[in-house]
């Protein structure tokens, strides 16, 4: 152990030769590094606790030997994790005893460039001016967060699981949850720093004062590591809305400060206008609503995520009436029911998967019941909105107010 053969120290932050630290270990979810470790034996890799604060085993992949997070990696080996064992004192508001140990799903071999480091013994000291090396696949500068050129519609810590099952934190770090004194009544996404997509019917009865806004959620209860709280004075609702046939449920509510981009809080990229969905193709639609008919999100209530395939406006109007499914809506779910949105999924997002981005091509809007047989869900569909239909300010050759145009 603590024999790299092929180490040259290089010094001064430079890049490392392959092999130069046989221990390092990638811990990835989703296909995304989100923390370094290190082999200390054939089935154990040693971590910081904070990593696994808001992730559990299964969602882990650890990448070992490995010289670079892109490209070809011969010397590559991979495993899951089987369990995470976090130091029984770490205290996360202090970090001290940052430790966990990560039991790798099956033992690794050997070689030039996967080995085992040595651990300091008990008693060990390290005196002031010591010299030691740190590496790692982390950022080489300190911003503390993520330009959104590069982060909208990529979920770091997304892991897709299927069908109505609890999303893992950070899955869908564009959900937002709408609350007024407490409690959830509709979801959104974030779409900028400044901004989020929802319903619009979600505020026909409710003022901007009265709304908190929530992100980087994983569950409505409990302790949110990541959560970040906006409030809002400013709600646009689309100008052609209608309350009775819900054409056009689409509503822009702006926050009244920036949101920090991190892997838990990261905008959804839209749709261009003229997409198409066609029937059949499989996206995702996730939320903080019911699960079913009168039946509540059981506590911790965590996030939902659903997978359903679009169903076709003929079909769809053949299940509600062929007038009131308009070409601004859009609508998805299996003809024999189980999987739906529900009440307080309103506002959401469903999205699919687009050459490895995120874009969202509708938003919850509305349905028979829950999951009902022949009945799929109905949502407001984004690609309809190229013309400016949220722009209330349009006033011939005139300045465009603040905001007006928020994706300008």
């Amino acid at each position: 152990c603590g024999r790299p053969p092929l180490n040259t120290k290089i010094v001064g932050g430079q890049d490392a030769t392959p092999g130069s630290w046989p221990w390092q270990v990638s811990i990835q979810t989703g296909g995304r590094h989100f923390c370094g470790g290190s082999l200390i034996s054939e089935n154990w890799v040693l971590s910081a606790a904070h990593c696994f604060q808001s992730i559990s085993a299964k969602y882990i992949t650890l990448l070992l030997g490995i010289k670079s997070l892109e490209g070809v990696n011969p010397d590559m080996q991979q495993r899951g994790a089987s369990k995470i064992i976090v130091n029984q004192n770490y205290s996360s508001s202090t970090s001290d005893n940052d430790i966990a140990l990560v039991l790798l799903s099956s033992s690794v071999k050997y070689n030039d460039y996967v080995l085992p480091v040595c651990l300091a013994t008990s008693n060990s000291f390290f005196p002031g001016d010591t010299k030691a090396w740190v590496t790692g696949f982390g950022k080489i500068n300190s911003s503390g967060s993520l330009s959104q050129l590069n982060v909208c519609g990529r979920a770091p810590l997304n892991t897709k699981i299927v069908g109505g099952e609890d999303a893992a934190a950070g899955s869908w770090p564009w959900q937002v949850s709408f609350q007024k004194g407490g409690n959830h009544f509709c979801g959104g996404s974030l779409i900028s720093k400044n901004w989020v997509l929802s319903a619009a019917h979600c505020f026909q009865s409710i003022t901007a004062p009265d709304i908190t806004i929530y992100l980087g959620l994983a569950s409505l209860e409990g302790s949110n590591a990541n959560r970040q709280t906006a409030t809002t004075s400013n709600i646009i609702l689309h100008q052609a809305y209608d309350p009775v046939s819900n054409d056009n449920d689409i509503a822009l509510v702006q926050l009244d400060s920036p949101v920090t981009f991190n892997y838990y809080v990261v905008p959804v990229c839209l749709t261009a206008s003229n997409s198409f969905l066609p029937a059949g193709t499989n996206v995702w639609v996730t939320g903080f609503g019911r699960i079913g008919s009168n039946v509540n999100l059981p506590s911790p209530q965590t996030l939902q995520e659903v997978e359903v395939p679009i169903v076709s406006n003929s079909d769809c109007g053949n299940s509600y009436s062929p007038t009131s499914i308009t070409n601004n809506m859009i609508c998805a779910g299996l003809s024999q029911g189980g999987k739906d949105s529900c009440q307080g999924d309103s506002g959401g997002p469903l999205v699919i998967r687009v050459n490895g981005i995120w874009v969202q091509g509708g938003i919850v809007s509305f349905g028979y019941g829950c999951a009902q047989p022949n009945y799929p869900g109905t949502l407001a569909q984004l690609s309809e909105c190229g013309q400016p239909p949220l722009n209330t300010k349009i006033v011939g050759g005139q300045d465009a107010a603040p905001g007006s145009w928020p994706w300008q």
